[in-house]
């Protein structure tokens, strides 16, 4: 956990070097920056969750499933999202936040062709983390 976060900050800190913009090389900038660019992940994540509650419930609870509770709350759920995402990704803004919304779509295409490669090989990444080949 550790290696991971000396990870971020060392990209971080080889990428303002790299670009030139050393304009907040401190913690507070680091903090801001990687709490927008998660929430932008975690805002995309909470409506993958809205879209997928419905699809489960219909699938794996049809006896219980509600209308009400399974479509219409997590379609107002998703409405109310519009707001945050607009502000986040809007045109404009100064570097690093004009990129983070490309790095979140990227994260984004990634996750759609994860989900196809699945699709289309179940087994995969089934035997991951077998501690002997072939077992």
């Amino acid at each position: 956990m550790a290696a991971a976060g000396l990870g971020i900050i060392g990209i971080w800190w080889v990428s303002r070097l790299i670009t030139g913009d050393t304009g907040s090389m401190n913690p507070v900038g680091l903090y801001a920056e990687c709490s927008t660019m998660a929430t932008i992940v975690i805002l995309f994540v909470y409506f993958l969750t809205m879209i997928s509650l419905p699809v489960f419930m219909w699938r794996r609870h049809r006896d219980s499933f509600s209308p009400l509770r399974h479509v219409a709350i997590p379609v107002l759920g998703s409405i109310t999202l519009i707001v945050p995402f607009v502000e986040l990704c809007q045109p404009g803004q100064p570097a690093p936040y004009n990129a983070f919304p490309f790095i979140a779509l990227a994260l984004a295409a990634a996750a759609v062709i994860a989900c196809l490669v699945v699709h289309r090989h179940p087994r995969t990444g089934a035997r991951e983390g077998a501690a002997i080949p072939g077992t």
